[in-house]
């Protein structure tokens, strides 16, 4: 440790003045770029977000005035599906409940009463519900025909010759 203290001693002395004052002006140019950039920095920061929440104010603002509910025009499955769609849990259980002709016998609840196990009283017959019969037309699919297959193939087979 001390040879390092003389060493750096001896590279002190061997310095003028005017190469000390050289270093220190360098320190000082760094020491001040390093601040300039700093403080640049923080107020770019303060800036953008005022400008943002003007932007901001601007848009909804001219939201609330164009609110306007656009016009779906729905086709007829799509109305059904809208109509079977189920979109919370109580609806959900309200649908089961009517669906499932289920006789319980006892209800069980857990330790944190979070949740209720139900005993199905099996004694009880069960009516389920019918499902509907597929009518014969739709059990026979359409299928291309020879012909219209073929010239399907052909194009097929020039559209891949022309990449």
């Amino acid at each position: 440790m001390k040879a390092l203290l003389k060493d750096i001693g001896g590279f002190l002395s061997t310095l003028t003045g005017i190469d000390i004052l050289l270093y220190c002006a360098v320190l000082f140019l760094i020491l001040l770029v390093v601040c300039l950039a700093y403080i640049i920095k923080n107020t770019d920061d303060e800036e953008e977000p005022e400008s943002n929440e003007l932007d901001l104010a601007k848009v909804v603002k001219t939201l609330e005035q164009e609110q306007e509910v656009p016009i779906v025009n729905h086709t007829s499955y799509e109305k059904e599906q809208e109509e079977k769609a189920i979109i919370s849990y109580d609806e959900l259980l309200a649908q089961s409940k009517n669906k499932n002709n289920y006789n319980y016998d006892e209800e069980i609840i857990t330790n944190d009463d979070d949740l209720k196990i139900k005993k199905i009283d099996l004694t009880k017959k069960i009516v389920l519900p019918e499902l509907p019969k597929d009518k014969e037309e739709n059990s026979n699919p359409i299928m291309f025909k020879y012909q219209e297959e073929e010239e399907f193939l052909k194009t097929l087979k020039l559209f891949i010759q022309e990449l």
